[in-house]
């Protein structure tokens, strides 16, 4: 083995054991850290129904809120949020940080995807080739030109659509086989070819399709044991060979794995949280060699934390005759953006946040908080650093991180 190799192997070898020891790391503050702090901070009105959460960087969130037809921004450090009023009637949903640090967003009445620069306070609107579409969760990833392009789901519209701002015809768009199927959340998965395999939600289907942009096919797997999931997330596993399509069900106490693998060996596994029923509204997923999953329980108003490792979970082989590949065309479509200048108002009293130290619940491999206030239904859930995790209190117009407590 020459010089060459051996660096890049005894390189390998060190990466990977630091991302064991992470991991494990993790794992272990993970299951020992039951009792948690809970920062929460009302955004500018209890009934503005915060929806989607983004971290960028240690002090910086922002957050969709849908009653109130705005974009929120918070730093944690001063304590001072910021919005951003939005053009009557978009009412903004899913919301993701592009690689440009753009906040990318849905507007589900209002028919567009979204652009809003935070530095410069313009927003550029892409409207959907079809009015009515519902345009409402979304995910990002960069072109082989290096430039941001953004898939997202048509609710209403029963499509899948890709954004590339860079392209004269920026809309593509694939429509979904099942009929009325209304798809919701979306996940960049794994590169296939010039194109990616994107993972989605049918929300009246009881399925999780996958568009692969490369051949033009979208498969759907039927999962008829679970009743309602609207988010999901693409994880590549530990060893780097395929990944699993995480998700919660927002109509009982589950969290799921999907593995596609194909249309002969194709498995879910799903645990049941403790709390019945939870309503597990989003799920975020720390991978390791056993994945870490916190998960947001929107009828029980808790957080909850699986440790796979732990967990009795329930494999369920899904039949082949529930896995359909079928052929499906593009449509391309030259829209005609719209941008404005929009006025980023300030609130002139420092929002104070509440701080409370509340002590888990586990079991079985779940650990499971409630948030301190009642009835706050949590819905997106997201992650900050290696210990904490942010999520958006729909019920009650607030903005929460939990992380460990130094009690």
């Amino acid at each position: 083995m020459n010089a060459s190799r051996i660096s890049k192997f005894l390189l390998l070898a060190a990466w990977t054991t630091a991302h064991l020891l992470s991991a494990a790391v993790m794992a272990a503050t993970a299951a020992a850290q039951t009792t948690n702090t809970f920062t929460e901070w009302t955004t500018s009105a209890s009934a503005s129904q915060p929806l989607h959460v983004i971290s960028a960087g240690p002090t910086r969130i922002y957050f969709t809120e849908s009653a109130r037809n705005r974009i929120g921004s918070l730093n944690t450090a001063t304590n001072v949020v910021n919005e951003w009023t939005l053009p009557s009637g978009s009412v903004p949903h899913g919301l993701v940080l592009d690689s440009n640090s753009n906040l990318v967003f849905c507007a589900v009445t209002g028919d567009y995807l979204g652009i809003l620069d935070p530095s410069t306070n313009q927003l550029t609107e892409y409207p959907l080739p079809s009015p009515g579409g519902g345009s409402i969760h979304l995910d990002t990833t960069v072109s082989g030109a290096g430039t941001p392009i953004y898939f997202l789901s048509e609710s209403t519209g029963n499509k899948i659509a890709m954004v590339d701002p860079s392209s004269p015809t920026q809309f593509t768009e694939w429509t979904v086989p099942t009929t009325a199927s209304n798809p919701r959340g979306v996940s960049i998965g794994a590169a296939d070819g010039s194109g990616w395999q994107v993972y989605f939600v049918e929300l009246n289907a009881h399925k999780i399709g996958m568009l692969d942009t490369f051949t033009n096919q979208i498969t759907e797997w039927l999962l008829p044991q679970v009743r309602q999931a609207e988010h999901i997330h693409y994880v590549p596993n530990f060893n780097g060979v395929g990944g699993l399509v995480y998700f919660g069900d927002l109509a009982d106490s589950t969290v799921g794995a999907l593995d596609p693998g194909d249309s002969t060996n194709s498995m879910e596994t799903l645990w049941t949280a403790p709390t019945s029923p939870a309503g597990v509204a989003d799920v975020l997923v720390e991978q390791g060699a056993d994945p870490q999953i916190y998960f947001s329980e929107r009828t029980a108003s808790k957080i909850g934390f699986l440790d796979v490792a732990l967990a009795s979970g329930t494999a369920i082989p899904i039949p082949p005759n529930d896995v359909v590949t079928t052929a499906v065309t593009q449509t391309q479509s030259a829209v005609t953006p719209q941008s404005y200048q929009l006025t980023k108002a300030s609130i002139t009293a420092v929002v104070v946040p509440a701080v409370n130290n509340v002590l888990g619940t586990s079991s079985n491999g779940f650990t499971e908080w409630s948030i301190p206030t009642p009835n706050s239904g949590p819905l997106g859930i997201t992650g900050l650093g290696t210990t904490s995790v942010i999520f958006a209190e729909y019920n009650t117009g607030k903005v929460t991180i939990m992380g460990p407590s130094s009690r």
